[in-house]
């Protein structure tokens, strides 16, 4: 008798406990056998950022996990980045993280997200229950995202208003109440989304692309209208998808100062058909540009001298003048004492 209740208890063991430990079956206090309910497998969504958004910096991913029937293994929840360069994918495998948290990612070169371009960088999450139902992560529950990776900034040119920019003279010359197209050409190593156009510190506004919808190579332009005569200092800010901006040189464009004469006079004012006269003037060049003196001195003869010396053939009176001009044709003149020749 004692042989049968030991081999009956060893066909139980064998048997009957195997199937209850592989197949989740608990015998209740009845005695009676019954599987275990929860079948259900927890969830696991990334709620932040979304899925093909850009970054350029180190960002923050914010995970939420649930189980609504057996309850979380909270050692169980994981995570795994995968990085593409152009066709090599690179993976961490899976490793640990805290259920329920966030967990920070860097950006650059040898970090979580080591290379740029639109779908740079894949992230999926997962978690287990207790009864080791595991959640399984996809695109359609948010337990995968793509993100566009790029930190590297616009490129660039100076502003320019001819259409060959490069042979553009600087500083640009401009007119008063003249309507001018400045542009800008700009390279990215993805995707460019606007460039601001700024002059004297100010923000006029955003340029237009010339060609809509560029991505990695545009040109983009604004109108100009210089309300006053003087100097102006203008610049672009552009900036790509990933928030990346970059500011060109900032270049000066100018309105044309006529040189202004400060004063001029003749020396002696009077005298006889032997006497020489020194002429001269004194002119304010703000622009430095470079100047012609043309002296009239009303006898019908004239000198192109800055500093001129006239002998008069005739008695009587004269008023001489000089008019002074600049290489864009802006002048100013002046009149000296008038000059009394007697015989």
């Amino acid at each position: 008798m004692l042989t049968l209740i030991i081999i009956g208890v060893l066909i139980y063991f064998i048997f009957f406990k195997k199937d209850i430990v592989e197949n989740n079956i608990t015998p209740p206090l009845n005695g009676q056998v019954e599987e275990k309910k929860d079948k259900i497998e927890p969830t696991s969504q990334i709620k932040s950022p979304i899925t093909n958004s850009w970054h350029n910096k180190n960002f923050v991913i914010d995970v939420l996990d649930e189980d609504l029937e057996s309850g979380l293994d909270y050692d169980s929840c994981e995570y795994k980045i995968l990085t593409y360069d152009n066709d090599k994918e690179y993976s961490t495998g899976w490793l640990k993280r805290k259920c329920n948290s966030s967990f920070s990612v860097s950006v650059g070169e040898w970090r979580m997200c080591g290379f740029e371009g639109r779908s740079a960088c894949l992230f999926r999450v997962r978690s287990k229950d207790k009864d080791n139902n595991q959640h399984n992560s996809s695109l359609g529950n948010k337990s995968i995202i793509y993100l566009n990776i790029d930190w590297s900034k616009p490129i660039i040119e100076k502003v320019f208003i001819t259409d060959e920019p490069e042979n553009q003279i600087y500083p640009i010359n401009i007119e008063e109440e003249k309507e001018y197209n400045l542009k800008v050409q700009i390279t990215d190593n993805l995707k460019i989304t606007g460039c601001n156009l700024y002059i004297n510190n100010q923000d006029h506004g955003i340029m237009s692309a010339l060609i809509p919808g560029c991505s990695k190579e545009c040109l983009f332009s604004k109108k100009f209208i210089p309300e006053q005569t003087g100097s102006y200092q203008i610049f672009t800010a552009c900036k790509d998808a990933a928030g990346n901006i970059s500011k060109s040189e900032t270049i000066e464009a100018k309105t044309n100062l006529a040189p202004e004469i400060i004063s001029c006079r003749v020396n002696p004012a009077s005298g006889n058909l032997n006497t020489e006269f020194s002429f001269f003037v004194e002119v304010l060049n703000t622009d430095n540009d470079p100047l012609s003196f043309y002296w009239n001195f009303n006898d019908g003869e004239f000198s192109d001298s800055k500093n001129a010396v006239h002998y008069y053939k005739n008695s009587g009176t004269y008023e001489p003048k000089i008019t002074v001009s600049d290489d864009k044709g802006a002048s100013d003149s002046c009149s000296t004492a008038w000059v009394t020749i007697l015989k």
